[in-house]
């Protein structure tokens, strides 16, 4: 029994109409770039500059008192600053580490706006507690906490 993946390899032979229609070319990991930015960023959102994690979810929760789904969102994403979709690369210089609540949020705008002007509304509603602060609010935290590799 022949699966999704078999019947696209097997169609690739058949050439036009199907040809570009089937298999896309695999974009490249963020994963090296997106711990690259996350160490130069101290472990901090490049939008909201709250903590994020990269592999242990639970001892974040545990270290900043926070639940698992809380600390979901804290997770560190690679941020494309131009979109891949515009011919952004997946180099360093233009990849921001993001938590996922803030990369989430921006791109799910009708349009996302551009990295300045994203970061420039998310410190207006975090100066008015209407951003992310349900997640993790670091005034009632100690500020002097190290990020969770």
């Amino acid at each position: 029994m022949h699966g999704w993946f078999h019947w696209a390899r097997d169609m690739r032979s058949v050439g036009e109409p199907f040809a570009g229609m089937i298999l896309s070319k695999k974009r490249p990991s963020l994963k090296k770039p997106r711990n690259q930015a996350f160490k130069q960023q101290n472990g901090l959102c490049f939008y909201c500059h709250k903590p994020m994690w990269i592999s242990d979810i639970d001892a974040f929760a545990r270290q900043y008192g926070i639940s698992l789904n809380q600390a979901q969102y804290l997770k560190c994403t690679g941020e494309h600053l131009v979109a891949h979709s515009e011919g952004g690369s997946g180099k360093l210089k233009n990849i921001v580490a993001a938590c996922r609540f803030c990369n989430e949020k921006r791109h799910k705008r009708k349009t996302p706006p551009d990295p300045q002007a994203y970061s420039a509304l998310v410190e207006r509603r975090l100066q008015k507690g209407r951003w992310n602060s349900h997640l993790l609010d670091l005034e009632r935290q100690s500020e002097n906490r190290l990020p969770v590799w």
